[in-house]
């Protein structure tokens, strides 16, 4: 196995020793969690929402407590949709854990058991439903509960993208799944969302179904200090440096968006030189103007001061 030297890391989880700060949101999220309440998540996208859930999650106190669930809404457009990637979601991070809760998920779910497949050699139901199979998705829905209420373990759902529900053509869907969730005795959520007006309006607004039912958990961009000091030690154990400057130029170039600032520092990391001085041709400027030309999608919204403008 190749040994993944680089300590950027710009996809998939990220190990905890290159995880960047975040204490205080990370034990507030474990505190809310060990205290069964809801919290709501919220910063702009790509600042770091999901590696905080999943730095959290794979703590030992709470892997080993509590069933996880995590499912992006963010592409559903109908409550149908959602209906579909909530028990997806379900079946694969819960009732794919033992033989026992496998079935009793086709058990509680009598509204689309016509539509289980079946695995002949694990001798197991599957999980192959289809949009059109979800013929009664508020029935469904309150199956999905159901089956969560019995698990052995208490179950926490992350929903992301939460504010998506919006959207939806059909009109009660916040008032619905408020009301199913204030039922629930065995389930807590962190609703995460990336518009943080629109969220906050959904759960602060006393004329929402969600009022004050959460706790509010919002991530502001890693302080400059804290991210230089990580930035540089993780330059300096691979035995390359970075200059401070360097560094100042692509904070702000970035705006403290956490994913961006990364991937900067990522393929300056991956080319096994130094990052010097910002102004220079061979420096920061430069290098992340060539960046942006390979891979225009993760810095669309950026426009570094002093690079050639893109037609």
């Amino acid at each position: 196995m190749v040994k993944n030297i680089n300590p950027f890391v710009v996809s998939g989880k990220i190990a905890p020793e290159y995880f960047c700060d975040r204490v205080k949101e990370a034990a507030d999220l474990e505190k809310s969690i060990h205290n069964q309440m809801n919290v709501v998540l919220t910063s702009p996208r790509r600042m770091g929402k999901t590696s905080l859930v999943d730095f959290v999650f794979d703590k030992p106190e709470i892997k080993d407590e509590y069933v996880t669930v995590s499912v992006d809404i963010l592409h559903t457009t109908t409550f149908r949709e959602f209906i579909l990637a909530f028990g997806t979601a379900v079946f694969d991070n819960v009732a794919t854990r033992s033989v026992k809760l496998r079935k009793q998920f086709v058990t509680f779910l009598k509204s689309l058991s016509a539509s289980f497949g079946y695995d002949t050699i694990q001798n197991m139901p599957t999980f192959d439903v289809k949009l059109g199979d979800v013929q009664n998705p508020e029935y469904t829905l309150a199956e999905i509960f159901g089956y969560l209420e019995k698990v052995d373990k208490r179950c926490i759902v992350v929903i992301d993208e939460f504010q998506q529900i919006t959207r939806y053509p059909e009109k009660n869907v916040e008032a619905l799944l408020r009301t199913h969730i204030q039922k629930l005795s065995n389930t807590n959520f962190v609703f995460s969302g990336s518009q943080r007006r629109l969220m906050e309006e959904m759960f602060f607004s006393s004329k929402r179904p969600f009022f004050q039912s959460a706790k509010s958990l919002r991530l502001e961009p890693i302080a400059y200090d804290v991210y230089l000091d990580f930035a540089t030690r993780n330059f300096r154990e691979a035995g390359k440096g970075l200059a401070s400057e360097a560094f100042a130029h692509v904070y702000e170039v970035f705006m403290g968006v956490t994913v961006a600032r990364t991937i900067g520092l990522y393929h300056r990391s991956a080319k096994g030189t130094a990052l010097r001085h910002p102004c220079r041709k061979t420096g920061a400027r430069h290098h992340f103007h060539g960046i942006q030309q390979e891979i225009p999608f993760a810095f669309a919204k950026f426009k570094p001061i002093g690079c050639p403008q893109t037609a």
